[in-house]
């Protein structure tokens, strides 16, 4: 049963359930300010917002794959097993234990205890600590705990204390030890339950965790008899801690503050923990998360804000190294001398991310020499003025290192200035130098990937890399990008069963909710859904659409990818009431989250609304654009994405008709550090409110010219060009853009349209004739049109048998809107609908008026500007 069916209004546990408010309550009621009344016991799902699989999605995982292997293949329902569960019950039961599948599944999946050591050691090392960890060990330091007992296997808690406090915790994870550990004891104490992952013992089979080791189950018992007892993350899957529980909790004089287990709506609740949960002293709570709770917790308790990383703590190891600098600079030892020449070697690093745009994912890592650092701003400077140059001396330094060094770091410059100075054949050459330098690193794959155009030729080299580096999720996910591109050019291909293939293998490699391929299932599922004429096959995908949704806010319902998905729902939908609702729960969502992640919420948010203005029964603007844009403040612009400032300000401009409003938040876009993304969007917004202000955004497009990928560059100037009228310009530009990879689709709608501006009619026949047999997609209706369009010039009548068909066929409004106006019987209610279209969505005005073939004093009136 879910948490909430049995813990919330309504439900059979609903009287016993507490609040966080509560608990807080209850843990500042201590003696004193150094003595805790509580010990906290953390389950696997502490783990799980720190990249750590939890036990319930390996157990998925796990089924799934000894499906395959002992059926030899894939699991589909069937009548005799409505569910895997089913099937590992009804034929495995000598060994498929389904109170506990995890430890079961585990010893079936692993033959050998150093395999399933090694698995583990896979899936904990090298995780960092979410948030919550530095919550926790902040409010150990202030002595509200002293005493945490955990099942995970994971270093996730040692390292909390390593890196973010100066206090250091007894932490044991042998029974032989335990015993040692004193109850009265200041230093905090970290009881591993079930072993360490560094060590040999670390308990995972069914048979082991049905046993907990005398010294370890009379610690556990002596630490609760004087305290209470808060579990978060645990299952309660364990027969041996449960039995512990049970007597803990049924013993007069043990467990004195109570048991408080800690709960997330979707939280599955076996029977035993019901059980437990029924008895006096044991209380639920309901929570958002691991996170959610310690951040609440420490908010309440301490009333402290901004304080929880501060440099004293990041400090401790420069102290150090200074203090052995100082204390051995003449020392006459040769090992140390050396030692000591090394590290004064290494301060003489700097960071210099922020001066050269390196992002914090570059493996080249921040740090580079001052003598580095100084060649690559000269190089930078160089290329300002002659990228070919720039290429010259960048390559002089190179071949100058020394050392292996920096060389990263060098050949990504190198590949870039190669582009710069149309040099695709050495861009190359110097990508494959990046593989041949760490042939293990996918991102080295990607950038050689970024200069192969042919869509057929990346595939090729996709799939030769993937079998490469066979645990690279980003690499399938980027393959199934490219399989979405390849069927969006061509409807008659389908890699829909690749694309699943990958999906599936990339959510194995990494099934974090932050994995893109949970966003790639969701696209999978609806282009899906809608390719699908069978209404039986329709209810299937929507069902498993709705499933994502449910398993991925089960599992955080405040995880981006989440929330990214009900937007993406909302809009599939298409109902302004749905979108309107959506955007309420995510607003709730946001208001719980720190700025920068606000910043990304608000910009969806921001995004749905636009969307909204072109859902069929929508109004326009209305009073959820108006709550929303409303509440955006000079004083609050740092919760705000320069996308978002830029929706504002046509909401300013068209809504409030507030011209100067308008402008302002404009140029408050323009100042925001991500504006480079949004370069696009500016400039048609600027073509809007304040055609003036395209000149400052040209400029500063030119200052950072060569900061921008060239392919991002030739089309911003192909746009710049298009609003200004020059259309010779944007031909010459959209040649330079399609050189870099640009979309061979858009390439063909931007040139022929173009061409149409420039009356060069025959051109765009020429074009059309040359490429019209590469294509069987609908996707290239405009495409046609415009080549249709070209023809009626000069045969002096447009063929509507063409036009109608594709009037006929088209789910698109906006060619539904031009293909009507292009029909004489149709051409008046074309006209109608575009005013509706505009009434709803005034950007739309600044759309059509460009059209070739529309009668601009037909759409005078239609003008939404403020007047």
């Amino acid at each position: 049963m879910k948490a909430k069916e049995l813990l919330l209004a309504g439900g059979q546990l609903s009287r016993k359930t507490r609040t966080v408010k509560d608990l807080t309550r209850f843990i500042s009621t201590r003696e004193n300010k150094d003595t805790s009344n509580y010990s906290l016991f953390l389950g696997a799902g502490a783990s799980k917002s720190s990249g750590i699989s939890t036990a319930l999605e390996l157990i998925d995982i796990w089924k799934r794959e000894l499906y395959e292997r002992f059926e030899d293949k894939q699991f589909e329902p069937t009548d005799d097993y409505k569910n895997i569960e089913q099937y590992f019950e009804h034929k495995h039961p000598s060994w498929f234990n389904s109170v506990n599948p995890y430890s079961s599944l585990f010893e079936k999946k692993f033959d050998l205890p150093s395999q399933r050591r090694k698995f583990v050691e896979q899936q904990v090392g090298n995780k960092l600590p979410s948030i919550g960890y530095a919550y926790l060990v902040s409010l150990v330091e202030k002595g509200f705990f002293n005493t945490i007992f955990t099942t995970n296997f994971d270093d996730l808690l040692n390292e909390s204390f390593y890196q973010l406090s100066s206090t250091r915790p007894i932490v044991c994870a042998h029974d032989s030890s335990v015993h040692s550990i004193s109850i009265t004891s200041k230093r905090p104490k970290i009881l591993k339950l079930h072993g360490d992952y560094l060590f040999e013992n670390i308990k995972s089979t069914l048979r082991e965790t049905e046993s907990l080791e005398q010294n370890i189950k009379d610690k556990l018992i002596e630490f609760c008899k004087e305290f209470g007892l808060i579990i978060l993350g645990y299952s309660g899957s364990d027969r041996s801690i449960m039995d512990v529980l049970e007597y803990l909790v049924k013993t007069d004089n043990y467990v004195k503050n109570g048991v408080y287990w800690c709960f997330r709506k979707e939280d599955e609740i076996n029977q035993s923990v019901m059980n437990l949960l029924w008895k006096d002293k044991v209380y639920p709570i309901i929570i958002d998360g691991f996170d959610e709770f310690f951040a609440s917790l420490y908010n309440e308790l301490t009333g402290e804000y901004g304080k929880l990383f501060n440099s004293d703590k990041e400090s401790q190891r420069d102290k150090i190294i200074s203090k052995i600098m100082d204390n051995f600079s003449r020392s006459d030892n040769e090992i140390i001398k050396r030692e000591l020449e090394e590290l004064y070697k290494s301060r003489d690093k700097v960071d210099i991310s922020n001066f050269l745009n390196i992002k914090s994912s570059d493996k080249s890592k921040e740090k580079i020499s001052l003598k580095n650092f100084r060649n690559i701003l000269e190089v930078s400077e160089k290329a300002k003025v002659d990228p070919n140059e720039a290429y010259l001396l960048c390559e002089r330094y190179f071949n100058d290192l020394s050392t292996k060094d920096d060389q990263e770091r060098y050949i990504k410059r190198l590949i870039d200035l190669a582009l710069m100075s149309d040099q695709k054949s050495q861009a190359m050459h110097w990508a494959n130098e990046l593989i041949n330098l760490d042939e293990f690193s996918d991102e080295h794959y990607l950038i050689k990937l970024s200069l192969i155009n042919d869509l057929n030729e990346k595939n090729k080299f996709l799939s030769n890399s993937i079998k490469k580096l066979n645990k690279s999720y980003s690499l399938l996910n980027k393959q199934s990008d490219l399989y979405f591109s390849m069927m969006r050019n061509d409807s008659s291909l389908d890699y829909f069963s690749d694309i699943d293939k990958n999906i599936n293998l990339s959510l194995k490699l990494n099934p974090s909710l932050y994995n893109k391929a949970f966003l790639q299932k969701h696209k999978l599922l609806t282009e899906r859904l809608n390719k699908e004429d069978n209404e039986k096959d329709k209810n299937k995908y929507e069902e498993e659409i709705d499933k994502l949704i449910k398993d991925m806010k089960s599992s955080n319902k405040n995880n981006i990818n989440y929330i990214i998905i009900r937007s993406l729902e909302a809009e599939r939908i298409s109902k302004e009431s749905n979108a309107i609702e959506t955007i309420k729960d995510i607003i709730s969502t946001r208001d719980k989250k720190e700025r920068s992640s606000k910043e990304r919420i608000n910009e969806i948010i921001s995004s749905l609304l636009e969307k909204i203005l072109s859902f069929e029964d929508s109004n326009g603007y209305g009073e959820a654009h108006k709550d929303f844009y409303d509440s955006i403040k000079e004083d609050n612009l740092e919760e705000y994405t320069s996308r978002t400032l830029i929706h504002k300000s046509l909401y300013d401009f068209f809504y409030r008709k507030d011209i100067d409003l308008a402008r302002k938040y404009l140029r408050f876009a323009m100042k925001k550090e991500d504006i480079d993304d949004e370069l696009e969007l500016i400039l048609d917004a600027s073509s809007i409110i304040d055609i003036n202000f395209l000149k400052e955004i040209e400029s500063y497009i030119e200052d950072i010219k060569y900061g921008l990928k060239q392919k991002y560059y030739f089309s911003l100037k192909d746009k710049i060009s298009s609003i200004k009228g020059d259309f010779d310009s944007a031909l010459s530009f959209i040649e330079q853009e399609r050189k870099y990879d640009g979309d061979f689709r858009e390439y063909l709608i931007s040139k022929t349209y173009y061409l149409l501006k420039l009356g060069k009619y025959q051109d765009v026949i020429d074009v059309f004739n040359k490429n019209k047999g590469e294509f069987k997609s609908n996707n290239f209706d405009i495409f046609k049109i415009n080549y249709l369009i070209a023809k009626g010039k000069l045969d002096g009548k447009i063929n509507e048998d063409e036009i109608n068909k594709i009037n006929s066929r088209t789910k698109d409004e906006h060619l539904k809107v031009a293909t009507s106006i292009l029909l004489q019987n149709k051409k008046e209610q074309g006209y109608s609908n575009l005013k509706k279209l505009i009434n709803k969505n005034p950007k739309e005005y600044y759309v059509v008026k460009n059209w070739v073939f529309i009668d601009e004093s037909k759409i005078l009136s239609f003008n939404p500007a403020p007047q």
